[in-house]
């Protein structure tokens, strides 16, 4: 009788250990199981909030573009209005009474500057016979046709401007006491 007691006690164990590994593999798939299902979330959450990131960031870029592109617009009818009035009415604008009379924006500077490269009319509180005749854009926009604006790369700026960047746009004026208007 022991030993078909002890026959029933290794079958036993036999039988609990193989019901053990049969819960552990149950178990482990399920854990491995719930991970995967966790890693694919997160994969899934991440492509979508990158697919969110573009769509923003494309709208953006957009939102900036038309906005440039609407500010260029403004400045080339500035430049356009400032080269109508200097070239029909014969008399040099006053940019300075204009700008006082809130004609232009407040980060628009025009200035207009004669043949031979000196300020003659601005709004940015640049001296009066300032020589800007040495910078690149002036001997560009002089030697242009002037039906067309010209964009120069950004560049530190003079009198009012001295220390920062700016980009100048310019338009050359058929008239003789001036050239041009940035």
């Amino acid at each position: 009788m022991q030993v078909w007691l002890r026959h029933a006690e290794k079958s036993a164990r036999k039988t609990y250990l193989r019901i053990g590994l049969v819960w552990a593999s149950v178990c482990l798939s399920l854990v491995a199981l719930v991970w995967f299902a966790a890693f694919a979330k997160i994969d899934r959450d991440e492509q979508q909030l990158i697919e969110k990131l573009r769509l923003d960031t494309e709208q953006r870029a957009r939102n900036h573009a038309e906005q440039l592109l609407r500010t260029v617009s403004q400045i080339d009818q500035l430049s356009i209005s400032i080269k109508y009035q200097w070239e029909q009415r014969g008399v040099p604008n006053d940019l300075e009474e204009q700008f006082r009379r809130g004609l232009y924006q407040e980060s628009m500077f025009p200035v207009a500057i004669d043949a031979d490269g000196y300020a003659l009319t601005n709004t940015r509180n640049l001296k009066r016979g300032t020589y800007m005749g040495d910078i690149d854009f002036f001997q560009r926009t002089r030697d242009s046709d002037g039906g067309y604006m010209l964009i120069a790369p950004p560049a530190e700026g003079r009198g009012g401007l001295k220390g920062k960047q700016i980009v100048r746009f310019t338009r050359r004026i058929d008239k003789p006491e001036a050239v041009l208007v940035e």
